[in-house]
């Protein structure tokens, strides 16, 4: 019985760290998958969707979207998103995002809102998208400049954790290490 009742405890105990490490795994085969993509996939559409649904998978978020900076124009375009409607696809202003793209050049390459209600950088954001409850978004940048940003959204709060941030950015540096 001690045998028995020892056993089940360490089944429970090892119960949410295989959950981890199906996590983990599903992360590096992203990684993978993303990191043959931009070495192989020629079309650039393709590659974007690519981008952003992997984004969506490692991070598990209900929605995404990725902007490029026009290198001629040097005006920022939505280029690919994930579960975004019509309304908001055609309602998304680059201009309303500078607060965030600001902060994103001033204080580093990514940014993290578990509270998008309550924060100040992503106050247009918030009244584009009213669901969006949980933010992480990250520069993508060759050398110091930067040439786009990767978003992710999900609906509740305290959505995203450390782990989902070192993700994304990791998806944000693959996507330009080769391409640009």
């Amino acid at each position: 019985t001690i045998y028995l009742v020892i056993a089940f405890l360490a089944l429970i105990a090892h119960l949410p760290t295989a959950q981890l490490y199906d996590r983990k795994m599903n992360q590096i085969s992203s990684l993978h998958h993303l990191s043959r993509a931009v070495s192989s996939e020629f079309d650039f559409e393709k590659l974007v969707v690519t981008i952003v649904k992997l984004a969506v998978q490692v991070t598990e978020a209900d929605f995404s979207w990725l902007e490029l900076v026009n290198p001629e124009t040097e005006k920022i375009k939505l280029v690919s998103f994930f579960n975004l409607n019509a309304s908001e696809k055609n309602r998304l202003d680059p201009a309303l995002e500078d607060s965030l793209q600001d902060w994103l050049g001033s204080h580093g390459d990514t940014f993290l809102s578990n509270q998008v209600q309550k924060s100040h950088a992503s106050k247009a954001l918030r009244n584009w998208k009213r669901d969006l409850n949980s933010l992480l978004a990250v520069s993508l940048r060759t050398g110091d400049k930067d040439i786009g940003y990767l978003y992710v959204g999900k609906r509740v709060e305290f959505g995203f954790e450390q782990d989902d941030t070192d993700m994304l950015r990791e998806i944000g540096r693959a996507s330009c290490r080769e391409r640009v």
